[in-house]
């Protein structure tokens, strides 16, 4: 799914799930930051077919270790944005490398899932066992995914929502 928000979906539902033991900016970016091998490749190659070595689980690990420790510099930035949508931001480096990894890995996965020629074992020649999948279905799977990650956001922010007392309440007769 190049250059598409269909990532959004999968990686804000697992990012917003898993908010305690993942950072989950780092974790999000890392599903966009993983097209942006393709990007360059049509830049630098148009027409021609390049091997896209950064959508293997070995070379997307070292894009999301690259990631995740650069985005520390901006841990500061993540935090501001992240109390603006009032979800609570706690990290560390170790937190953000990890998220930058599993990040790349699920970007990785979902795309898997629809390109039976994903060489996702590089440098094995090892045939793709996630593709089960055709395209529509896999941008229908992200986009209930996205749907899904709403109603948990909301379900975070009410959980968040001071109660009313009972006697502020007022009755009717």
């Amino acid at each position: 799914m190049p250059y598409t928000p269909y990532h959004f979906g999968p990686s804000s539902l697992i990012g917003l799930l898993l908010r305690k033991w993942i950072d989950f900016p780092v974790f999000v970016l890392a599903n966009i930051i993983m097209d942006l091998e393709r990007l360059v490749v049509k830049l630098l190659f148009p027409g021609r077919f390049v091997p896209r070595y950064a959508h293997t689980f070995l070379l997307s690990a070292a894009v999301g270790i690259i990631w995740g420790a650069g985005a520390y510099f901006f841990r500061g930035f993540f935090k501001r944005i992240m109390d603006k949508i009032q979800i609570p931001y706690k990290t560390s480096i170790s937190k953000m490398i990890f998220s930058g990894i599993f990040g790349a890995w699920v970007h990785l996965s979902t795309d898997a899932l629809y390109r039976p020629t994903s060489r996702l074992f590089w440098p094995f020649k090892i045939i793709n066992p996630l593709s089960r999948f055709n395209k529509e279905e896999v941008e229908l799977i992200c986009v209930l995914c996205f749907i899904a990650a709403f109603v948990v956001y909301v379900w975070i922010l009410n959980k968040k929502l001071p109660e009313i007392p009972e006697e502020s309440v007022e009755k009717r007769p």
